[in-house]
């Protein structure tokens, strides 16, 4: 009994092989994966079964896909590791567009793990030499990984490196349609790069979709945000905000309709409208819709009656845009400089222009004259005493070079940012400093006054932004999260949030109530320059380092639109008024205008759609431009 017992086990495990490989050779042939097929046939052949690793089962009703990935242990040879890392990228860069964009994105992982591999398996000289050879490909998207991965050279140093630890610990997730999926299954079975296979299976995630590749080839951070999982991250996302306009003044609605009783008449010349019943006034909502906030969330001052009217006479007299009807521009070019202009900022209504410089002075200069009654909304004191004619108004009291300026609503007050680590309120009536703000404990690169004034924010090279108030010393909140400087700071139209943008790639959203953050937004491949809300306050612009300008949508924290395009770095970015176009501003001597709405337009047919998202690109003879701003008549100033 006990021989029929042992010959019985061992019959078993082959009759189980024999299942199992019939079972994948049906499902192959099934599939349509005959190249797979064919190959496993021959593997069965001459090896056993339990040699190969079937790590994933292809399966259409999920999200995923699969495939029967095998992979040779054996296959330790440095030069291979280089030959098979060269071919997969001459075939991708061979692709057809429509995948070349989605499949790129596989290359940078790839090439780290193949680094990180040889360093652990002693072959440092060969390390070096693949990192030499195949770094310049990645070096415009992950300069600053590729520096650190430069510092390891022997297995001790896996551990210290913050990059290798993470790729180490962490599958990276990369994004690929079901047929680019197929079509990498196939080049690398062909090819037998198991070594590729290997590192695929073990160390990327891939997340294989249905349908169409995506044509820009979106990449998710490589390095997500220390201290935050993926939960966390989407978890953020989620959050409530207030995004809207806010809600009218109950002084003004009141006012409004007191009006309207008195007038007795429609403006048509129809008969007057019947006033409503207390039982209809009580029966209709009060509550206000969820993405616009009240005025009493957060205490907001009031605008001055000549501001008012201001921008009343502006919104009347503005030109409404679009990507077939452009903007009128006007450029401000700064002569004799040397180097030394770091900031220019503009008034709303294009009136007034400050300059900030290296030698720690502010320069003001008036762009209307005070003598034209078109535009008498100046401040009373415009054309008196310093502030008069074409003299320009001289600022000195900072320490070190400035780096960011903003005008208040009122155009009476500016606020200067420096490398001393303050911030500065001058006043323009009187050309003199009156409060130093300090709190920083590093350079102030940026600062923003809020659209109603009083509250301002900025941001520093302490990794903090910080929101103040122009009659308090010290900051009403500290904003802390993010992993380098920030970079850059802006008030939400609505004044309930305030957005920054950081060196390490990301951009968050602050609520000004908790100072908690409300919304993360990574997509950069750089540093992130310049921020700018929509009008309506639902979207949001930024542009950086990457030279791309991306467009994000603050209800659900995702990119909408990548608008590629410039050569260099975007420093300055801006809405139109009528939210119909964006303006950017390169070092690539450009101002570049964009249709945000340009899919819309081609799905509707209201007008003859653009080809591409770039309306138009205004270029300079040789200079930069720093700064480009749209006036609230909708003339563009750079």
């Amino acid at each position: 009994q006990a021989m029929n017992l042992r010959e019985e086990d061992a019959r078993r495990p082959k009759i189980r092989e024999d299942e199992i490989r019939k079972f994948v050779v049906n499902y192959l042939s099934k599939r349509g994966f005959r190249q797979t097929e064919q190959m496993f046939r021959e593997e069965s052949r001459t090896r056993d079964i339990e040699d190969l690793a079937v790590d994933q089962i292809l399966d259409q009703h999920t999200a995923s896909l699969g495939n029967a990935l095998f992979f040779n242990n054996a296959e330790n040879d440095p030069a291979r590791y280089d030959e098979s890392y060269g071919q997969l990228r001459d075939w991708i860069q061979s692709s057809l567009d429509l995948y070349k964009a989605e499949l790129m994105n596989l290359t940078y992982p790839v090439f780290v793990h193949i680094f990180l591999e040889l360093i652990s398996k002693g072959y440092s000289a060969q390390a070096r030499d693949f990192l030499a050879k195949h770094s310049p490909g990645h070096t415009e998207r992950h300069g600053e990984q590729i520096q650190s991965l430069e510092g390891i050279f022997t297995t001790e140093h896996l551990n210290q490196n913050e990059v290798a630890s993470y790729f180490v610990k962490n599958k990276v997730a990369v994004r690929l349609s079901s047929y680019s999926y197929r079509l990498l299954i196939d080049f690398l079975h062909q090819n037998r790069f198991m070594s590729l296979i290997s590192i695929i299976n073990q160390r990327i995630d891939v997340k294989v979709l249905q349908g169409m590749p995506s044509p820009t080839g979106e990449e998710e951070p490589v390095v997500p945000l220390a201290g935050s999982s993926t939960e966390d991250f989407a978890g953020i996302n989620r959050k409530e905000i207030y995004w809207g306009e806010l809600q009218p003044d109950e002084a003004f609605k009141d006012q409004k309709g007191d009006g309207a009783e008195d007038k007795g008449n429609r403006e048509d010349g129809g008969p007057p409208t019947a006033k409503k019943s207390k039982k209809d006034a009580a029966e209709a909502p009060k509550a206000p819709p969820p993405e616009k906030p009240s005025r009493t969330r957060v205490p907001l001052p009031k605008l001055s009656e000549r501001v008012e009217s201001e921008v009343f006479e502006d919104v009347r007299k503005r030109v409404a845009l679009s990507s077939n009807t452009l903007p009128s521009v006007c450029f401000y070019t700064f002569l004799n400089t040397h180097g030394g202009l770091n900031t220019v900022e503009i008034s709303a209504d294009g009136s007034i222009m400050a300059a900030g410089f290296d030698d720690s002075s502010a320069t003001v200069w008036l762009l209307k004259p005070s003598c034209n009654t078109e535009f008498s909304s100046l401040p009373e004191f415009v054309g008196k005493g310093l502030f008069s004619g074409m003299n320009p108004l001289r600022l000195i009291g900072h320490s070190g070079p400035i780096y960011s300026m903003s005008l208040s609503p009122d155009k009476t007050f500016l606020l200067t940012s420096s490398e001393d680590n303050t911030v500065r309120l001058w006043s323009l009536e009187f050309g003199s400093n009156l409060v130093v703000y300090k709190g920083h404990n590093y350079s102030v690169w940026s600062v923003d006054f809020s659209s109603l004034g009083y509250y301002f924010a900025t941001a520093s090279h302490d990794r903090t932004a910080r929101i103040w108030s122009t009659d308090h010393i010290y900051p009403l909140r500290i904003l802390t999260g993010h992993l380098t400087d920030v970079d850059c700071v802006k008030f939400h139209p609505n004044c309930n949030y305030v957005a920054t943008g950081s060196g390490d790639k990301t951009i968050r959203l602050w609520d000004m109530n908790s100072a908690e953050c409300v919304r993360i937004m990574s997509g950069h491949r750089g540093p992130v320059n310049a921020l700018s809300f929509s009008p309506d306050g639902r979207y949001l612009a930024s542009a950086g380092e990457d030279k791309d300008v991306l467009l994000w949508d603050l209800a659900s924290g995702q990119r909408m639109e990548t608008f590629s395009g410039h050569d260099k770095s975007v420093w300055s970015v801006d809405w139109s008024y009528d939210g119909n176009l964006i303006s950017s501003a390169s070092a690539d001597c450009s101002i570049r205008l964009w249709d945000p709405h340009y899919k819309t337009r081609s799905s509707t047919g209201d007008d003859v759609p653009p080809r591409t998202a770039c309306a138009k690109t205004l270029r300079t003879k040789s200079t930069s431009v720093i700064l480009n701003k749209f006036t609230r008549r909708n003339l563009l100033l750079a």
